[in-house]
């Protein structure tokens, strides 16, 4: 803990400008769905049954993932209630834990100004900071997979004692919590990270045996309790988890998310702007240090995390845009190192060249913004008001890569230099503004019309469509009408027939005397209608093109 209070101790006013910088405007948006509302829902049925063993998604066995961030969400449930600002905390402590494990390991292997720089572009990069406003898995994880890489790395150039010891205990334990949060693959990119470093640089003699009983112990008596236990309450879950949602996510279509090989080359380079500019100079760099500086082959051990977890994700056959968000720590204490000498050495040729670069860069990617928008106006057709706000991105984005061509015309280099995190704290702040617009609508205006009229005997729920933050704003398990989508396989193991029900059952339970309050989108309104020209119903609110409606008149 002295080890790493020196360390942290000359930038500990980084600790209050991250939580301040990650925390700005958490609460300005209802949860997206259907993420958000998943992950809230879950924890919210924990903190209510107290069965923290099985995870259930409305009231139906759900084995996607592990459950150490439903645990977590749970206890903030238990202290804060259900708020968006404080289920989103969660994600923006581990946004931070990141940025200072990367600053921590920068200071130690490089210098103080790598270390602040590569603090800095890791939270200023676009898709770190928005993943750290949304509660799903991968920021937790990213977190993990980091400290667990980046203590590898100390273990190995730690002399032996009980300070390399903590460091390789602590790799096990962040491995494990990663393993409790996201499954095996954290096991899939720390393993093969390591193996290909080792092999490049012949370092077994320095880590092997690193402290493999002792870790061994700490990794199954963190990882292993839940495994166990959930497969002895639930028979199903060793299939359903592991060969289904492990083996046959990565190898088959089964959850429709196959995407194009090169699916992730447009999302770091847009993820990782302004920095991904930098990405090839710095790579360059760093593999021409000679291979007798240990600084080498710690760079080469994050360029082979990075370009792993890159490969990793891109031969899957299950591809979302958050799995590549592993891969930037690594980058950014790359590329803070390279940007490091460039502002060291402010009149060097190379730094003319790359503010050029740079610039030409942001003049191509905003042009182009501007003309997919001019030419393809169909891609915001639902939201056209965005227009403006992507054109003013475009037009800010243009005006910083003019700027820094002027002050390095007139030999202002320093100045010019400003112009990069800049515009990734423009991009930043578009981030924050644009978010609640290009979320899925949330039903939370339907949810709050329902709590202000619904009874005990009240029949709630959706049909045609599962509404994940549904339950979380009405705080309850809802009825299911004629879908059944991912809680099919709990449906299968388990009778849940008394709320996860089909279309014949929604129309013979309308015409009871019970009164239901249901949500539906507005298209399956004027289809029930066509089918049943006989179904009445009043109407009790409109939102996004969802209806509220009921029976009772």
């Amino acid at each position: 803990m002295k080890y790493i209070s020196h360390l942290l101790r000359p930038g500990l006013w980084l600790i209050p400008l991250l939580v301040v910088w990650f925390s700005m405007f958490l609460g300005n948006r209802p949860f997206a769905s259907p993420d958000e509302g998943r992950y809230v829902e879950i924890p919210r049925e924990m903190a209510t049954t107290q069965d923290y063993i099985t995870p259930r998604l409305n009231g139906v066995k759900y084995f996607e993932k592990p459950p150490l961030f439903y645990w977590l969400q749970a206890a903030h449930i238990k202290i804060f209630g259900i708020q968006e600002w404080a289920m989103r905390l969660i994600s923006v402590l581990f946004a931070i834990i990141g940025c200072l494990a990367v600053f921590l390991f920068s200071r130690r292997f490089y210098n103080d100004k790598t270390a602040f720089l590569a603090c800095i572009i890791l939270a200023t990069s676009p898709l770190y900071y928005a993943l750290s406003r949304l509660i799903i898995l991968d920021m937790a994880v990213t977190s993990l997979i980091t400290l667990s890489l980046l203590s590898f790395i100390l273990t190995v150039y730690t002399p032996p004692g009980m300070s390399r010891r903590l460091w390789a205990w602590a790799f096990y334990t962040c491995s494990a919590l990663g393993v409790l949060t996201k499954g095996l693959m954290v096991l899939a990119i720390s393993g093969p990270t390591i193996l290909i470093w080792t092999l490049i640089t012949n370092k077994w003699r320095e880590w092997w045996p690193a402290y493999i009983p002792t870790g061994c112990i700490i990794f199954f008596l963190i990882a292993a309790p839940w495994h166990i236990v959930a497969s002895i309450h639930n028979p199903e879950f060793a299939y359903k988890y592991f060969i289904i949602e492990h083996f046959m996510r990565y190898t088959t279509s089964v959850h429709l998310r196959t995407q194009h090989f090169l699916f992730f080359v447009p999302v770091l380079c847009l993820g990782f702007f302004p920095w991904i500019g930098l990405v090839w100079s710095a790579m360059r760099q760093e593999l021409s240090l000679p291979s007798s500086i240990p600084q080498r082959d710690i760079s080469l051990f994050l360029l082979i995390w990075a370009a792993w977890v890159f490969s990793f994700f891109s031969v899957s056959n299950s591809k979302l845009i958050p799995y590549i968000l592993p891969c930037f720590p690594p980058l950014a204490i790359i590329v803070g190192s390279y940007w490091s000498e460039i502002i060291q050495a402010a009149t060097s040729k190379k730094i003319y060249r790359l503010i050029i670069k740079f610039s030409l860069l942001n003049v191509i990617l905003s042009v182009s913004g501007l003309v997919l928008l001019w030419q393809l106006p169909h891609l915001i057709d639902h939201k056209p008001y965005l227009w403006l706000d992507f054109t003013v991105l475009a037009c800010l984005i243009l005006l910083l890569a003019l700027i820094a061509l002027v002050f390095l015309y007139i030999k202002q280099i320093k100045i010019a230099t400003v112009a990069l995190p800049l515009s990734a704290v423009v991009l930043v702040a578009f981030v924050i503004r644009l978010m609640p617009e290009l979320q899925h609508p949330s039903v939370k205006p339907l949810a709050q019309t329902i709590n202000t009229l619904k009874r005990s005997d009240d029949i709630i729920g959706s049909y045609k469509v599962y509404y994940q933050d549904l339950p979380v704003y009405l705080n309850q398990i809802v009825h299911v009408f004629g879908v059944k989508g991912e809680m099919e396989f709990g449906c299968e193991v388990e009778d849940c027939s008394k709320w996860m029900l089909n279309e014949s059952d929604f129309l013979n339970l309308w015409k009871s005397k019970k009164r239901l309050l249901i949500v539906t989108r507005q298209s399956e309104i004027l289809n029930i209608a066509k089918k049943n020209p006989l179904f009445q119903f009043t109407t009790l609110g409109i939102s996004n093109g969802n209806v509220l409606i009921t029976n009772s008149s």
